[in-house]
């Protein structure tokens, strides 16, 4: 990175810029939005190529704003920090770690009901999902939050959701297998 290039970069608040060898991916993110593009930080590369580029939400693109995210922490994990302006914060795109919230909600109905990830429909319809048992059956309400969400018995949290609450899944997962119990539940984060 030249000088000019630098101090440009200087301008910008709370900027990390991390390098992976044989890697080619551009990916601009924040907590709401993630830009993934072909586009090089250089004018040159807008005015002289072709450059094409996909902008995820992480409200309305949810599924794939948080499998863009899951292989940013993974590719920031392999990586080298080459630059980070003064100020940045000092945890960037990790996982949150919330403990799991007491109170939930039943993802076909939405009523409140004690907070089960592994058990997130009320008994109810609890009785009418067990007669065809498919996990991947679309619900519509996040578990934990209650949002209108595209959820299912096996991701019963949304994309926010899953990232906030991923130590406290994670640590659920260990228990429910060290016990030997099953469960629909899987999760992307």
């Amino acid at each position: 990175m030249d000088a000019k290039v630098k101090a440009q970069f200087e301008k910008v608040d709370n900027l990390r810029i991390h390098f992976l060898n044989e890697l080619h991916a551009k990916c601009y993110c924040n907590e709401k939005h993630a830009v993934v593009t072909s586009l090089n930080l250089l004018n040159s590369s807008e005015a002289h190529n072709r450059e094409m580029g996909v902008r995820l939400e992480s409200i309305a693109d949810a599924d794939a704003y948080a499998d863009c995210m899951a292989e940013v922490r993974s590719i920031l994990q392999a990586s080298e920090l080459v630059y980070a302006s003064p100020n940045v914060a000092v945890q960037y795109l990790e996982p949150r770690t919330e403990p799991l919230p007491k109170v939930g909600f039943c993802i076909r109905c939405g009523k409140e009901q004690r907070c089960n990830p592994d058990g997130p429909l009320c008994v109810e319809d609890f009785k009418v999902w067990v007669r065809h048992e498919d996990p991947d059956f679309p619900e519509q309400c996040c578990h934990t939050c209650g949002k209108r969400s595209k959820v299912s018995m096996a991701h019963p949290l949304c994309s926010t959701c899953e990232q906030r609450y991923h130590t406290a899944l994670v640590q659920l997962d260990a228990e429910r297998n060290s016990g030997g119990l099953l469960a629909w539940r899987t999760w992307r984060v």
